[in-house]
C-alpha cells in the first residue's frame, strides 16, 4: 500500500481505518492514521470512531485533545457525538459538560445529533433538568432525540414524563422505533398503568414488533408490574422459543404476585426443558421459598444452587441467609454466614434480621458486636435491625449508646430511624426521651406518630396518646388505620367517648375499609365507655366477624352485669359456628360471680373444660371461687381448690379468707389465712382480713 502511494488518498485512509478498526486491530488502524501524510475531519473522526466502538473511550478522548491542540480543525457533529459516547461509558460527567460548552461554542448546541448524545449523557447521570433544557433547545427533533429523552426518563423512574413525550411524540406524526418502545414499556411498568400498557402493547403488534424476544420480555415484566399478571402469562405463553430472560420475567411477575405455587410450576417446566436457571430465576425461587414456609422446595432449590456452583455468588447467600433464618433454620444460616469470607453489610444484615424477626434479640446485638468489628460504615437498615433487637430485651444503655453513634453519623433527623429509636425507648419506658426524638424529626411519618402513640398506649399515657393525635390532625397528617387502632384503644382505656366517636367519623370521611380489626376496635372502644347501642350496631355492620368481635361484644356486656345478653351472645356465636375461647369464658364466669349465679356459672365452667376442652386458667379459678365466696358456697369453692390439676394463687384463697369474714367462719378462716401465707406472705390484705375475723369473733363472743 505503501508502496503504491495509495495512503495520499484520503478517502483510501478512511477506509482501512474503519476496515481495521471492524476487526478490531486497533495498533493497524493507527499505524495506518500516523502515516496518512494528512488527516482530515474525517480521518479524525474514523480513528476516534474506531477507538470508541473499540471501547478505548480514554485513547478515544486523547485524540480528541491531540487533535484540537496540535491540529488546525474543528470538530464537526459526528466528532462531538462521538466523543460524547465516549464520555458517557467512561462514567465522565466533567468532559461530558466540557464538551457541551465547546458544541455551543462552535454554534452545534441546535444540532439534533450532538442533543441526542447530550440528553444520553445527562440522564445517565440523573441529571434531568438538564436533559430536558437540551431536548427543549432542538428546533428539530427526530425519533433519535425523542428515544433518547423518554428511555432516560424511564429509567430514571419518571414513568410519567417519558408517557407524556410519547403520547406528543405520536400527536406530531413521528413513528417509534424499537428503543423507544423499550423505554415506554419500562415506564407503563414503573407507572402501574395498565390502560397505557394496553394501548402501547396493541401499538407493539401493528408494528410487527411482538414477535422481538427483548421486546416481549419487556412486555411480560410490563404487565407483571401493573398488575396484570394473567396478561403476562398470555404473552409468554405464546412466545415460541422463551429464553432465560423469558423465564426470569414470568417467574419474577408471579413472585412480585404472591403466586407461589405458579413459580415451582414454571420453575418445573423449565427443568423439564432442560433450561438452566440463572442467577435471576434463583434469587426470585429463594424469595418464593422463604414466604411459604416450604422446607422441601427450600432444600431442593438449595441443593440446584450448589450443582450450578452458584453457592458462593455474595448476591446468592445473602438471599439462602435470609430464607433460612426466615424459615428458623439458624444452623444452616449460621453455617452459611460462617463460611462466608468476604462478607458484606448484605450478609450482616440478612442474619442480624433473621434473629430479629424471630425475636432473638440477644442472639442479634451479639451478632452486632461481631459486626462492628468488621464493618465501618453501617446503613440505615442495621439501625432499624439493632434498635428492634435493644427494644426486645429491653437493654436502655445499648440504646443510649446507639443513639449517640446515630447522631455522629448524622441520621438523627432520618424518619426510619428516628421511628425505630422512638419505639425502643418507648419498649424501655423511657417516653420522655422517645417524644424528644420525635419532637427532633424534622419529617415526621405514619409510622413515626403510630410509634409515638403506640409507647403511649403501652405506659398507660392515654391523655398524651390523645392530645398527640389532636396535634397530628392539626398538622395536616392523614390518619391511617394502624393509627387510629392506638387512638381507640387509649378512648376505650380512659372512657372519653366524644373522642371515641371522632375517630369513628373519621374512619368514614376518609372512607376507610372497615375491616375486622378496625370495626373489633371500635366495638371495644364503645363497650368500654358504656355505648352498648353502638357497640352492637358496629358488630351488626360487620361482614366477617372472628372470635375477637364476639369476644369484645361480651365483654363489654359482662362489664355492664348484662348477665342474659352475655348467655344469649354465647349461644349465638356457637350457633355460627364459632367456638367460644378463654378469655370470653372469663369474661361469662365474670359475669356470674358479679350476679350471684352459682349454678349457672359452674356449669359454664364445666361446659368450658369438658364441651371446650378448654383447660382452666388461674382467672377461671378466680372467677369460680369469688362466684362461691359470694352466696356463701364456701365449701364447695374449697373443693374447687383442692382438687383443681392448676395450682390456684393467693387471690383465690384471699377470696375465700373475705368470705369467711363476711359468713363469719373462723375456723375455715383459720383454713384460708394458712394458704394466703404461706402463697404469698407479702400480702398485707390477708394479715388484715384475719385480724378482722378475729376481732368479729371475740366481739360475738362478748
Amino acid at each position: 500500500m505503501l508502496l503504491h502511494g495509495l495512503l495520499q488518498n484520503a478517502m483510501h485512509v478512511d477506509y482501512l481505518i474503519r476496515l481495521y478498526a471492524s476487526c478490531g486491530s486497533l495498533l493497524e488502524a493507527s499505524l495506518v492514521f500516523v502515516q496518512s501524510p494528512s488527516q482530515s475531519i474525517y480521518t479524525w473522526y474514523g480513528i476516534i470512531l474506531a477507538h470508541t466502538n473499540n471501547l478505548q473511550h480514554s485513547l478515544a478522548m486523547s485524540l480528541y485533545v491531540n487533535m484540537l491542540e496540535l491540529r488546525d480543525i474543528c470538530p464537526n457533529n459526528y466528532i462531538f457525538s462521538c466523543i460524547l459516547k465516549a464520555c458517557c461509558n467512561m462514567d465522565s460527567l466533567f468532559y461530558g459538560m466540557t464538551i457541551h460548552y465547546q458544541s455551543t461554542f462552535h454554534n452545534m448546541e441546535s444540532d439534533v445529533i450532538i442533543g441526542s448524545t447530550l440528553i444520553d449523557l445527562y440522564m445517565k447521570f440523573g441529571l434531568l433538568m438538564e436533559a430536558r433544557i437540551v431536548f427543549d433547545g432542538l428546533p428539530h427533533r427526530n425519533v433519535v432525540s425523542y428515544g433518547a429523552i423518554i428511555v432516560g426518563y424511564a429509567q430514571n423512574n419518571h414513568g410519567h414524563a417519558a408517557l407524556q413525550l410519547f403520547e406528543h411524540m405520536l400527536y406530531i406524526g413521528i413513528q417509534p422505533n424499537r428503543v423507544i418502545f423499550l423505554g415506554v414499556l419500562a415506564a407503563c411498568g414503573s407507572e402501574t398503568a395498565l390502560r397505557e400498557s394496553w394501548f402501547v402493547h396493541d401499538l407493539i403488534v401493528r408494528n410487527g414488533l411482538n414477535s422481538d424476544l427483548a421486546v416481549a420480555n419487556t412486555i411480560i415484566d410490563m404487565y407483571s408490574k401493573c398488575g396484570s399478571i394473567e396478561e403476562a402469562c398470555k404473552v409468554f405463553r405464546r412466545l415460541v422459543n422463551p429464553n432465560i430472560v423469558s423465564w426470569g420475567a414470568i417467574i419474577s411477575g408471579y413472585v412480585q404476585h404472591g403466586h407461589y405455587e405458579a413459580v415451582f410450576q414454571y420453575f418445573q417446566e423449565m427443568e423439564n426443558r432442560s433450561v438452566q436457571p440463572n442467577r435471576v430465576i434463583f434469587l426470585s425461587l429463594l424469595q418464593a421459598c422463604k414466604n411459604t414456609g416450604s422446607m422441601k422446595q427450600a432444600e431442593y432449590v438449595h441443593d440446584q444452587i450448589k450443582s450450578e456452583d452458584l453457592e458462593s455468588d455474595s448476591v446468592i447467600r445473602s438471599a439462602l441467609i435470609d430464607m433460612w433464618v426466615t424459615l428458623g433454620e439458624f444452623q444452616t444460616a449460621c453455617k452459611l454466614f460462617d463460611d462466608t469470607i468476604d462478607r458484606n453489610v448484605v450478609t450482616w444484615s440478612v442474619m442480624l434480621s433473621g434473629y430479629v424477626h424471630h425475636e432473638q434479640g440477644a442472639s442479634a446485638l451479639e451478632l452486632f458486636e461481631r459486626m462492628q468489628q468488621s464493618v465501618s460504615c453501617l446503613d440505615k437498615f442495621v439501625y432499624t435491625c439493632v434498635l428492634k433487637a435493644c427494644g426486645l430485651e429491653q437493654t436502655f444503655m445499648e440504646i443510649m449508646l446507639l443513639h449517640h453513634q446515630i447522631i455522629d453519623d448524622g441520621l438523627e433527623k432520618d424518619v426510619s430511624i428516628g421511628s425505630s429509636l422512638i419505639d425502643s425507648y418507648a419498649k424501655c419506658g423511657v417516653v420522655e426521651e422517645a417524644r424528644r426524638v420525635f419532637d427532633n424529626l424534622l419529617n415526621k411519618n405514619e409510622v413515626s406518630w403510630g410509634a409515638m402513640l403506640a409507647g403511649y398506649n403501652q405506659h398507660n399515657k392515654e391523655l398524651s396518646a390523645l392530645e398527640l393525635f389532636q396535634k397530628m390532625l392539626q398538622d395536616g397528617a392523614e390518619p391511617d388505620k394502624v393509627r387510629l387502632l392506638c387512638v381507640l384503644k387509649a378512648c376505650g382505656s380512659i372512657g372519653t367517648l366524644w373522642q371515641g366517636k371522632l375517630v369513628h367519623n373519621l374512619i368514614r370521611i376518609h372512607k376507610l375499609h372497615m375491616d375486622v380489626v378496625l370495626g373489633n376496635a371500635l366495638i371495644d372502644m364503645y363497650a368500654k365507655c358504656g355505648e352498648l347501642e353502638e357497640a352492637f350496631t358496629v358488630f351488626s355492620t360487620l361482614q366477617d366477624r372472628d372470635i375477637v368481635s364476639w369476644g369484645a361484644l361480651i365483654s363489654g356486656c359482662a362489664q355492664h352485669g348484662l348477665f342474659k345478653i352475655v348467655i344469649l351472645l354465647l349461644k349465638a356465636m356457637q350457633c355460627e359456628g364459632m367456638r367460644p375461647n378463654d378469655k370470653i369464658f372469663s369474661s361469662v364466669l365474670s359475669t356470674c360471680s358479679h350476679a350471684g349465679l352459682a349454678e349457672e356459672g359452674y356449669q359454664q365452667f364445666k361446659s368450658m373444660m369438658l364441651d371446650h376442652s378448654i383447660l382452666p386458667s388461674t382467672e377461671h379459678i378466680n372467677c369460680v371461687v369469688d362466684l362461691f365466696s359470694r352466696v356463701g358456697c364456701l365449701k364447695e369453692a374449697e373443693q374447687l381448690l383442692e382438687n383443681i390439676s392448676l395450682s390456684p394463687d393467693s387471690l383465690a384463697w384471699t377470696s375465700l379468707l373475705t368470705a369467711c369474714r363476711t359468713y363469719g367462719n373462723l375456723k375455715f378462716g383459720k383454713h384460708c389465712y394458712e394458704h394466703v401465707i404461706q402463697l404469698n406472705p407479702s400480702v398485707s390484705s390477708g394479715y388484715v382480713t384475719m385480724s378482722h375475723i378475729l376481732a368479729d369473733a371475740y366481739l360475738g363472743g362478748t
